[in-house]
């Protein structure tokens, strides 16, 4: 068969709805990438009816959204056997592949329950799709009765975007193989054509941001029963127990020849089909035959049947005219109930109509209210931000506070330092201009005896030593003074005291005691 010979090969875009596209043309349809993970052996030959009373109501590949009630959070189809590997490879395709790979903003938790598949125990293929931390919706597919349920606050979601798209995988799939038309598992046991390939084809899948562990494996199935998922070390393989190892080395036939021998079959039933087909002409043929034999008498009969009705209806005929108003007025009863009739049908087009509104409203519902929640979710991180900001700013306005209060106080205690400094500063320069007054006072009657002895011209040139001394005491500002200029009636001997300390200092430590002491400030 043509794949291009399909409407299936169309693209199937997606991009208003689904954060990423799918293209039709890219997908690889084999189902031999499922084998890998869930060998042949492992799936079940046929399915097992559902037990529960709402479950045997589902409709094969059809959700009814109103099968379950709102708190339930849960919506499911039936699938048939022969397009079980379909499903599991349309889910890998969507899931798997694009949500999984392609869609940065969503988590896929794939996994299996129980972990290791036995014998004839409840098996479920579990898909989890999560946003910013936040389950979507959860989609567990019951290997066991073939059931595909999707549970969660955005399960319309799944009914009205997802699931339309994985019907449209599932048919192209299966057109692209046409094995899949008829169930060719013959047995239920495991079997392989080698020890390795058993265990390198029932690998656990691994999926893009999948923590296996971390999700919780307690599943609900459509008859809201719960399984809880075997924690334990699970070996790397999903194989059955049943099958020795000694049966297993018999067999050699390899999945490129079971794909032969299944094309082989195909062939030999379709020929068997044919044969069948001109078999049931001939028997219809002949069973015509009798049928005409034995109805040829009965013909007669209701002919002379007729005969005589025709004989009663003729003495009925005064009968029938007194009846005509009976039939005139059931005649109007029947427009009547027409009526009636069609009010019924467009009562109940308008019921579906509002359902399918209801149905609507509540999908945009749960839609605004993921919205909401994670933009609420944002408001209170960006909250919690906020006060975490403000918690600082205020704990750094206290500390600033506190330092503030420390700096004042060591400024109110230097003004007080500096009032005090500049009362001692100011108490020393009135000491200052006293020794001044003193010094003054010294040296102008020695200054005047010498001048009236030079007047005189008693004033002796060689007494140079009995000139008075002086001593000149300065800061730095007294560098650039020559001191010989002063005065030639006076020696002065000029030097260096910042502090009165340094200069009583000097005083002390003169070698020659002068007359007048000279201090410059």
């Amino acid at each position: 068969m043509s794949n291009s010979s399909s409407a299936h090969d169309a693209q199937i875009s997606m991009s208003d709805k689904f954060p990423f596209e799918i293209h039709e043309d890219e997908i690889d349809k084999s189902v031999t990438p499922i084998f890998k993970d869930y060998p042949r052996e492992c799936l079940p030959e046929k399915f097992k009816n559902p037990s529960g009373a709402k479950a045997k109501k589902l409709q094969y590949e059809i959700i009814d959204p109103n099968l379950y009630e709102p708190p339930a959070r849960m919506v499911a189809c039936r699938i048939k056997r022969n397009r079980l590997e379909a499903w599991i490879r349309a889910l890998g395709v969507l899931y798997y592949e694009h949500f999984g790979k392609k869609a940065e903003l969503f988590q896929v938790d794939w996994y299996d329950d129980p972990h290791q598949w036995e014998g004839e125990g409840n098996k479920a293929i579990c898909i989890n799709l999560t946003n910013d931390k936040q389950l979507i919706y959860k989609i567990t597919l019951f290997i066991t009765t073939g059931v595909l349920q999707a549970q969660g606050l955005s399960k319309d979601l799944f009914t009205t975007r997802d699931f339309p798209t994985l019907i449209k995988l599932v048919n192209s799939i299966c057109v692209h193989n046409p094995s899949l038309i008829v169930n060719t598992d013959v047995d239920s046991t495991c079997k392989s054509s080698d020890k390795n390939l058993i265990e390198e084809s029932t690998s656990v899948k691994s999926v893009f941001n999948s923590t296996a562990s971390s999700v919780d494996n307690k599943l609900t199935d459509s008859n809201n029963n719960s399984h809880t998922s075997i924690q334990a070390n699970v070996p790397t393989s999903n194989t059955c127990t049943e099958t020795t190892i000694a049966t297993q080395a018999k067999i050699s036939i390899g999945y490129e020849d079971l794909d032969r021998l299944q094309t082989t079959f195909v062939e030999a039933l379709a020929g068997i089909t044919k044969s069948q087909t001109a078999l049931i002409v001939q028997a219809e043929k002949s069973f015509s035959d009798v049928i005409r034999s034995a109805i040829t008498p009965v013909v007669e009969t209701v002919k002379k049947l007729q005969e005589q009705v025709n004989n009663k209806h003729q003495s009925d005929t005064s009968l029938h005219n007194a009846s005509t108003c009976n039939i005139k007025e059931h005649s109007n009863m029947e427009k009547q109930f027409n009526k009636l009739e069609h009010r019924i049908v467009e009562l109940e087009n308008q019921v579906h109509n509002l359902s399918m509104d209801k149905h609507k409203a509540a999908t945009d519902y749960a839609e605004l209210d993921s919205k909401f929640r994670i933009e609420n979710n944002k408001f209170e991180i960006a909250k919690t931000r906020m006060d975490q900001k403000m918690e600082d700013i205020n704990h750094i306005n206290d500390d600033l506070k506190v330092k503030l209060n420390t700096k004042s106080s060591e400024m109110m205690k230097i003004s007080e330092e500096n009032k005090l400094l500049k009362e001692k500063t100011d108490s020393q320069f009135n000491e200052i201009l006293s020794l001044k007054s003193q010094l003054s006072s010294m040296y102008l009657p020695t200054q005047q005896q010498n001048e009236q002895q030079f007047a005189n011209g008693s004033f002796n040139n060689e007494g140079k030593s009995n000139k008075p001394t002086a001593l000149f005491i300065g800061t730095s500002n007294t560098d650039r003074i020559n001191e010989n200029k002063l005065s030639t009636a006076v020696d002065i001997t000029k030097t260096t005291a910042y502090t009165l300390d340094e200069a009583y200092e000097v005083i002390s430590t003169a070698q020659c005691r002068p007359d007048v002491v000279i201090i410059h400030s």
